[in-house]
């Protein structure tokens, strides 16, 4: 006669497994929603006409090399679907754990965050990342500093807006053979971007990033932008722009909605680059970006480890990539 399972040994003996199950996490692909929000003109190959140096516009900021940020937001995503895939894979406690809050303080901003688990590569360069209500918040200390919150569209199912911080030359690094803060790309950029709507905006100032200060919008339909290019040790006089969303070269039509811009302007102060002496940018008329090389300088933001209270993903197996 088969015998039934006693309470004490049931799970075992029966052939449940006891042990708790994978709970999948689906955070979003910041540079995928990024990339479905860009005007289409900043996305595809061949030169633009010079209205307000948009060509250049294109090449620095959606081309290539270091301010890329199609190039940097890919590198984060390859290490969301890191998070995605191991955590369908392996139980995470983290994931299931309450979001810890935290504060950074970016480009004249301070922004609640909140994580959950953290990947920590040594050498203060981790990932951090939670997710609060819907929003998924997300912090990177990878050579450079990148804070991302992504939204759902209530009306669109698998469409986001994200918000990004990010800053570029932090280290000195980001193969800058010059190994000086002030020999390559060194700059912040702010930007938010819609995959459901194609709304963008984005602002912008640095040293080596072809601008002073600039700060763009579009709706999907027109760009206006406005800027000051970089000289060098100077900073021209103020510019506009306004073209079609789809070539970035022909003429649009730009009103008030696309004037007025949501995001705070960011420009460069005047300051020293070691030898060097560089100029203010002519925009946004009274520019607050600090660029010293030093801790406080406006390229570095958030945390140095991981915040207290969050989990290692790594701590249970779970491997979502092979490190910085």
């Amino acid at each position: 006669m088969k015998r039934a399972c006693s309470m004490v040994f049931l799970l075992a003996a029966c052939g449940d497994d006891p042990s708790p199950k994978p709970t999948p996490l689906h955070l979003p692909l910041i540079g995928q929603i990024v990339k479905e929000s860009v005007p289409e003109g900043f996305k595809t190959a061949g030169p633009s006409k010079p209205l307000l140096q948009s060509s250049r516009f294109k090449d620095t900021f959606f081309d290539k090399g270091p301010t890329s940020v199609f190039n940097i937001l890919d590198a984060v995503d390859e290490r969301i679907v890191g998070f995605n895939n191991g955590s369908a894979a392996n139980y995470i406690p983290c994931v299931t754990q309450a979001p810890v809050a935290y504060t950074i303080t970016a480009m004249g901003e301070t922004v609640t965050m909140y994580a959950q688990c953290y990947d920590d590569f040594g050498n203060g360069q981790f990932i951090q990342f939670g997710v609060k209500d819907g929003v998924t918040y997300l912090f990177v200390s990878i050579l450079s500093p990148l804070a991302a919150i992504s939204e759902p569209d209530p009306a669109a199912a698998g469409k986001y807006t994200s918000k990004v911080y990010l800053g570029i030359g932090a280290d000195g690094g980001d193969g800058c053979p010059t190994h000086t803060w002030y020999g390559c790309s060194h700059g912040a950029i702010h930007l938010r971007g819609s995959s459901a709507t194609k709304a963008f905006e984005m602002t912008t100032a640095g040293l080596g990033f072809q601008y002073c200060g600039a700060h763009l919008k579009s709706d999907g339909t027109n760009v206006y932008g406005i800027a000051s290019l970089d000289g060098g040790d100077s900073c021209q006089d103020v510019d506009t722009l306004c073209v079609l969303a789809s070539d970035v070269k022909t003429a649009g039509t730009c009103g008030a909605p696309l004037k007025n811009f949501d995001l705070q302007a960011l420009g460069r102060r005047a300051g020293t680059a070691g030898p060097i002496a560089f100029a203010a940018s002519k925009y946004p008329a009274a520019p607050t970006l600090v660029f010293d090389g030093t801790k406080t300088d406006a390229v570095n933001f958030g945390p140095t480890v991981p915040t207290p209270g969050t989990g290692n993903f790594r701590e249970f197996g779970a491997q979502p990539d092979a490190g910085p």
